[in-house]
C-alpha cells in the first residue's frame, strides 16, 4: 500500500487527479477521478451611503453568510479599510473624488466566493464662499461686495455675522 497526497491551489474549482503505478518491471494504465471545490455564495451587496464628501467615512455591511469564515473588505479608488476589514461590516474613508467601489468578499473551509461591489460617489464637497472685506458706508450708500464664488456647491447667501448687529 501506498499513500499519496495531493495539493490543491488556492484558486482551483475542480479537474482531474491522474495517477499511475511505475516500477521496474510494471506499468500500470492512468487512474483518474474528478474532483469539484464549491465555492461559497457571494455576500449581497454592501449597503451604505451612496455619496459622500472627500475624505469623509462611512460604514458599509452585508448581512453575514452561513458559513463564511473570514471577510474581505476593500475599496477601489484611493478607498481605505480603516476598521472592521475581517467582518460584516467595514468602515471606509474616502481619499479620491469620483467613483470608488467598495467590495467585499468571504471564504469559507473550502474556498474564496466572488467579489461584490457597490459604487459609491465621492465629491470634494462644498468650500465656504466669503463676501470680501468690511465695506462701511454711509446709510445712504448701498455697498458692493467683492465675495467669491466657492469652487464646490451651491446655495443661498447668508449673513452670518456683520458688523453694526445686522443679520
Amino acid at each position: 500500500d501506498s499513500l499519496m497526497q495531493v495539493v490543491i491551489g488556492p484558486n482551483s474549482l475542480g479537474g482531474q487527479i491522474c495517477v499511475h503505478y511505475l516500477d521496474t518491471c510494471t506499468n500500470s494504465n492512468d487512474t483518474c477521478f474528478n474532483y469539484t471545490i464549491t465555492k461559497p455564495v457571494a455576500p449581497s451587496q454592501p449597503t451604505g451611503l451612496t455619496n459622500i464628501c472627500l475624505n469623509d467615512s462611512a460604514f458599509y455591511t452585508i448581512p453575514a453568510v452561513a458559513g463564511a469564515l473570514s471577510y474581505n473588505w476593500y475599496a477601489t479608488n484611493g478607498g481605505a479599510v480603516v476598521s472592521n476589514p475581517d467582518s460584516t461590516s467595514a468602515r471606509i474613508k474616502f481619499l479620491t473624488t469620483g467613483v470608488t467601489n467598495v467590495c467585499v468578499d468571504l471564504t469559507d473551509n473550502c474556498a474564496t466566493s466572488d467579489t461584490v461591489c457597490f459604487p459609491v460617489n465621492v465629491t470634494a464637497g462644498t468650500t465656504p464662499a466669503n463676501a470680501g472685506v468690511d465695506i462701511y458706508k454711509c446709510d445712504s450708500d448701498v455697498p458692493v461686495l467683492n465675495g467669491n464664488n466657492p469652487t464646490n456647491g451651491i446655495g443661498v447667501w447668508t449673513i452670518i455675522n456683520s458688523p453694526g448687529g445686522g443679520g
